[in-house]
């Protein structure tokens, strides 16, 4: 069984350049580092969440400090027990990135027509897998919806609801940060779709309430699929977006718990890996692989250079995961570049 591991670097290197028209890179998906950086096709999206601008500024000083986005998000969000206006300001935010995110994909698969190297990537895994009979796992850090895409573009999945990411034994999807296109459901106040208006206006009043009672809302655990990310309530609920602040010390997956348990029990039969983009940092995600598998047989990691791809293996290894006795390849040049190559061949070969 294979295993693919997605960080942001691999939706940053998405396209290769050869395959986009004019790339305009403002529009490019962005790593974490440049999430709030100033875009002009981002500004909609502050002006639409006013309340996370003393966020968004504080995080640009901080990164003009080079501290870690996630260092940043972390001191904001444990601030959230003392400061009142936190939650509600870290609501927000949630919706901007989630925003700026689709925004980005959308316009990204547009200017590149859908021809993005995750779907090159998917068409020869699946060539491979047919040969040999094998299975796909795919684990994915990103908000975004490339991966999906990628694989109905080739036929091997379509992701009509949530059951759809992990019912077919081929190939599972587990977006173990949550998506673009998740919400998890929490109760309206009494009264709320009792007002007149608009549909349109009452989703903005859904986003406004959201907002505005995040510190007491109760959000359950049940996630839904939702048909647009600008979706904010649906029947009698409030859809609060279900993606992951990008802190230092998550404690818990941002996808059903479903998923997360198919996710251990699939760990026992991999044994060889994939990593596109991924540093590695993800403590409970490391946590959870290296009580679920003893070993792999081979590890091959790209990113953006052969000395970064090897921090990667260090620091999994280091995590705890057993790859001490794996054979490792550390490819640079990033995911275009690597699917120039036949390495994928190579290493599906070992």
């Amino acid at each position: 069984m294979l295993l693919l591991i997605f960080g942001a670097g691999a939706s940053y290197d998405s396209v290769n350049p050869d395959n986009i028209q004019r790339p305009r890179f403002q529009e490019r998906p962005p790593l974490a580092k440049e999430l709030f950086e100033i875009r002009d096709i981002w500004g909609h999206a502050i002006d639409k969440h006013p309340e996370c601008v003393p966020l968004i500024y504080r995080m640009r000083e901080a990164v003009k400090k080079d501290i870690p986005v996630e260092t940043e998000l972390e001191n904001i969000r444990a601030e959230s027990d003392t400061d009142h206006r936190r939650p509600s300001q870290l609501a927000a935010l949630r919706m901007y990135i989630r925003q700026i995110i689709s925004d980005c994909e959308i316009t990204w698969l547009s200017r590149a027509h859908g021809i993005t190297n995750y779907v090159g990537l998917i068409d020869r895994i699946e060539k491979w897998r047919i040969k040999n009979n094998e299975k796909v796992r795919i684990v994915t850090f990103n908000y975004d919806t490339f991966i999906e895409s990628a694989c109905e573009r080739n036929s091997v999945l379509k992701i009509r609801e949530l059951s759809s990411y992990v019912a077919n034994d081929d190939y599972k999807i587990f977006k173990v940060h949550g998506s673009v296109d998740w919400a998890r459901k929490s109760i309206a106040p009494d009264g709320f779709f009792e007002a007149t208006g608009a549909e349109g206006d009452l989703n903005t009043r859904a986003r406004e309430q959201i907002i505005k009672l995040a510190e007491s809302l109760k959000i359950s655990e049940e996630t839904v699929k939702i048909d647009s990310p600008k979706q904010y309530y649906k029947e009698e609920y409030l859809l609060f977006p279900s993606i992951a602040i990008p802190v230092e010390k998550k404690k818990e997956f941002e996808c059903p718990e479903e998923h997360t348990k198919q996710l251990i029990k699939s760990f026992k039969e991999i044994d060889r890996v994939l990593v596109i983009g991924w540093r590695g940092t993800e403590k409970h995600f490391l946590d959870m692989w290296k009580v679920s598998t003893p070993f792999h047989h081979a590890i091959e990691v790209v990113s953006t250079t052969e000395e970064s791809a090897t921090k990667t293996i260090e620091r999994i290894s280091q995590g705890g995961v057993g790859i001490g006795h794996s054979k490792h390849f550390m490819k640079g040049g990033g995911f275009s570049k690597y699917l120039e190559s036949e390495d994928l061949e190579t290493f599906l070969k070992v």
